[in-house]
């Protein structure tokens, strides 16, 4: 029975991802549907059965860097790493100068959060922790990384979320841009809601524009350390290719802020030099 229900909310997913996103979305979204496994995707059909217990109308996620971040390329700048593999390879200093203190972050934003506004606050660094501690607890190899959380997270966001909490630096984490690209996806109509606000910790809208801007300055500064950008600026080609068809269809989201298309423009002419 949960095999089957399984294959429906993927095969609707499926018919969702061919009908409605944009090309290179739906590219983004298949890379983590192939790359899960049967066993992974029973575990995430049960967490986001978990999730749908919450009966609520005002539901904000905090996205944020946990692995990456502006903290990642601080560090690698502090210690001379050349490479991501070199810097990830130093697990201790990796994990006191840039894990530790991203958790710290998101953390504490979630839990300032979780006092000051009236619904509920979804803390994906806490499930993951979670998870985290139970995989050494247990001794236990659990598959789960990057493409089963995203799995998770994004279905999550699309089903759930009116309000997404960027935490400062996010446009450093291929993870919090996408989930960002996400959130601007429902505002455009692409997904099956589009009732979501995209904010900062401080409560300012990140619109569209906004956000492109925040991430072609990430690639661009990053691509100046000589490393290579290709999931951010997939995740950017991904959010111009959405606007520009939004844009083309004459559609009339009214839950997308007003944006700048000519600084839209701007960063889809620079992205192609």
């Amino acid at each position: 029975m949960q095999k089957l229900l399984w294959f429906s909310i993927m095969s609707v997913m499926a018919c969702s991802l061919q009908a409605e996103l944009p090309p290179y979305a739906q590219q983004i979204a298949q890379k983590h549907q192939r790359a899960v496994s049967s066993e992974v995707r029973s575990q995430i059909h049960t967490a986001l059965a978990a999730f749908n217990t919450l009966i609520a109308t005002d539901v904000t996620y905090v996205s944020c860097p946990i692995t990456s971040g502006w903290r990642l390329y601080h560090y690698m700048d502090t210690y001379g790493y050349r490479t991501l593999d070199e810097a990830m390879s130093h697990k201790e200093l990796y994990v006191q100068n840039v894990i530790a203190p991203n958790l710290e972050e998101s953390g504490r934003v979630s839990q300032a959060l979780a006092e000051t506004l009236s619904g509920v606050v979804i803390a994906p660094i806490a499930f993951e922790k979670g998870f985290h501690a139970l995989k050494m607890e247990e001794e236990a190899v659990l598959p789960w990384g990057q493409h089963e959380f995203m799995s998770l997270w994004l279905r999550t966001i699309e089903h759930k979320v009116t309000r997404m909490v960027l935490v400062d630096g996010w446009q450093y984490s291929s993870g919090a841009s996408e989930e960002f690209l996400w959130a601007s996806l429902m505002q455009m109509g692409f997904l099956s809601r589009n009732q979501i606000a995209i904010v900062d910790v401080r409560g300012e809208p990140v619109t569209l524009d906004r956000g492109a801007a925040l991430l072609y300055e990430a690639i661009s500064d990053v691509k100046q350390r000589g490393l290579r950008t290709v999931a951010l600026q997939d995740i950017l080609t991904a959010l111009i290719e959405a606007e520009r068809l939004y844009r083309e269809s004459l559609a009339v989201s009214p839950s997308l802020p007003h944006y700048d298309q000519t600084v839209m423009h701007r960063i889809a002419e620079g992205l192609a030099d």
